[in-house]
């Protein structure tokens, strides 16, 4: 469901230039934040390149735990 609101909202985007640009990081931190997900996360890191020292660690691990993110898909919190 996450993904679809995700698609839609970004849909709108396609024919603008980006006047600002965050991060994937950022981007899920902003998810889990706005969708206010919270509880217990699995503190085995489910990236290797995302540690417990990252700062998006926690909203990483909660995103792929509830669906935002699939742990089989490569993910790179500094991509743009």
């Amino acid at each position: 469901m996450l993904c679809g609101i995700l698609s839609l909202s970004l849909i709108g985007c396609r024919d603008h230039k980006a006047q600002d640009q965050i991060r994937l990081g950022e981007y899920v931190h902003e998810i889990i934040t706005r969708a206010r997900i919270d509880g217990n996360i699995q503190e085995t890191p489910y990236y290797l390149n995302i540690q417990q020292d990252n700062p998006y660690f926690t909203d990483v691990q909660k995103a792929v735990e509830w669906g935002v993110l699939e742990q089989s898909i490569p993910f790179d919190d500094t991509k743009l």
